[in-house]
């Protein structure tokens, strides 16, 4: 093969490569917005206080969550879970991109707070 051929060829790649890229992330953008998966960026109703301060941080939000996730933590060692799965929901909804949120919580709403807070007959 030349040269000239191999260029043509790796344009074309390319050029595919990058228009199903577009259609993509077009459908990632949209799927994302229907799953509500984005930032918020604006105050809204019935929003907490600690979500409207997170709004209002901007770069710094990554802060008031590591706060979030302090406190989450010190009311569940402390046995307020009730208290502490509204903290998940407030960390979530600030970072809901962030794995580790989806993992950490989830087990604990799935596995640690049922045993703790059930009685020992009730548990099978």
């Amino acid at each position: 093969m030349s040269t000239g051929s191999i260029k043509l060829m790796a344009l074309g790649l390319m050029a595919g490569g990058l228009a199903g890229a577009g259609v993509i992330s077009n459908q990632i953008s949209a799927s994302s917005g229907r799953n509500q998966l984005v930032y918020t960026d604006r105050a809204e109703d019935g929003m907490t206080r600690e979500e409207a301060l997170g709004v209002a941080a901007g770069a710094f939000r990554g802060i008031i969550v590591n706060y979030l996730w302090i406190r989450a933590n010190d009311m569940k060692q402390a046995g307020k879970f009730y208290e502490a799965v509204d903290l998940a929901k407030t960390i979530t909804r600030l970072q809901p991109r962030f794995p580790r949120v989806w993992a950490f919580h989830g087990w604990g709403l799935a596995y640690n707070h049922p045993v703790q807070t059930q009685p020992q007959e009730e548990r099978l």
